[in-house]
């Protein structure tokens, strides 16, 4: 049921942290933001990829795994 429910919170746009008590909401929130910082502070110099060339990488895989069979040959 744990899967199930994990699976709908996701087709209904609900985090983890939504359905936390208010105090592990905020610890949550807190180790969160530090982590969106540290990732921004990275990709600004220049040690992670940008947003743009994440997002062709992305575009990429999808485009090579995900195609039929038929056009992988």
């Amino acid at each position: 049921s744990r899967v199930v429910q994990h699976e709908c919170d996701h087709l209904d746009g609900r985090l983890f942290t939504d359905r936390l008590p208010d105090a592990a909401a905020i610890e949550a929130r807190r180790s969160l933001d530090t982590m969106r910082e540290l990732f921004l502070g990275k990709q600004s110099r220049g040690e992670l990829p940008s947003d743009a060339e994440i997002h062709a990488r992305l575009t990429r895989l999808v485009a090579e795994r995900c195609a039929p069979v038929a056009e992988r040959r």
